[in-house]
């Protein structure tokens, strides 16, 4: 996240201990820090002090590029608030806030869909080239960190947004739509069934925050058969069909020569290839502007943390 601070900020000379608080914490988080000159020459004067924080922390912050150098891609990619005094703008205390808060990323169930999700991450950070190689790397790093982590709904649409706004209530009060984040199955029998989430894509409009549909039945229809055989839950390596579109939305657990419980899914990520994955991605490139879908989702991750 890109946190501009706006010169509003030196009219307030109580908010010196919190805002010397905050640097070292955008530090630690590794995010990233933007001012005017006359912004930067008031932190260095009067807030990077060892009246606030220690003589170590203020090199750290002096000395670390990163935390100003804000690259082309973090500029498109992430998100970005403005920290001031104005009405308009974030208050500091809120984008504490942002820092101190993990970023979730709400699941129908965490424990079964959470590793293809981390998977899918690893394998566009190391295995598949795309343009977006220094998000990607940062999502993943998120990941590792426990920055970004899952977050178990329950199953359904309903049950997502309930888990979002008990959330925003918990801990997340004003600070959702930078924090949150949803991914769910779109439950189809065929690319044009009817919309199941309605109620969950109008919550997540309302409160702004990010969320992704797959577009194909479920997590289980990103799997090749080939990969389930490999697995050793089929009894055929030949699959119910050779179409793919037909098969993004078979309910596979369900067809013939196929042995699979939803909590199989957790181990499933272990056969992950990139070459299959990808294979299984290419037939819905067109949906996503020639973009894989799975890169979609990484750059919706990158906007929250």
């Amino acid at each position: 996240m890109i946190f501009i601070l706006d010169d509003t900020l030196m009219e307030n000379k109580d908010c010196l201990n919190e805002l010397a608080k905050f640097l070292l914490l955008a530090c630690e988080k590794e995010q990233k820090v933007k001012c005017s000159a006359n912004m930067f020459d008031f932190l260095e004067t009067r807030v990077l002090k060892v009246d606030f924080i220690g003589k170590q922390d203020i090199e750290l912050i002096l000395s670390n590029e990163s935390l100003w150098d804000i690259s082309t891609a973090y500029q498109t990619a992430f998100t970005s608030v403005i920290v001031g005094l104005s009405p308009e703008m974030m208050r500091l205390d809120v984008a504490m806030r942002i820092l101190n808060n993990k970023s979730r990323v709400v699941l129908e169930n965490s424990s079964n869909d959470w590793p293809t999700i981390k998977k899918w991450v690893e394998l566009f950070n190391t295995k598949i080239r795309t343009k977006y190689k220094t998000v990607n790397s940062i999502v993943y790093k998120a990941i590792l960190n426990k920055w970004l982590v899952q977050e178990h709904a329950g199953g359904g649409g309903g049950t997502i947004a309930r888990r979002l706004k008990s959330l925003a209530d918990e801990n997340y009060a004003d600070i959702a739509r930078y924090k949150l984040t949803t991914v769910f199955d779109s439950d189809k029998t065929e690319k044009n069934d009817v919309d199941k989430h309605k109620s969950l894509f109008r919550y997540l409009e309302e409160h702004g925050i990010f969320g992704h549909e797959l577009i194909k039945r479920e997590l289980e229809n990103y799997y090749s058969w080939e990969t389930y055989t490999l697995a050793h839950k089929t009894s055929t390596p030949t699959p119910p069909t050779d179409d793919n579109d037909v098969y993004d939305y078979l309910d596979i657990a369900k067809c013939e020569n196929i042995n699979l419980q939803k909590q199989d899914m957790a181990d499933m990520a272990a056969f992950m290839s990139p070459k299959r994955l990808v294979k299984r991605l290419q037939n819905n490139q067109g949906n996503f502007g020639g973009e894989y879908e799975v890169q979609t989702i990484i750059l919706m991750f990158a906007k929250v943390i």
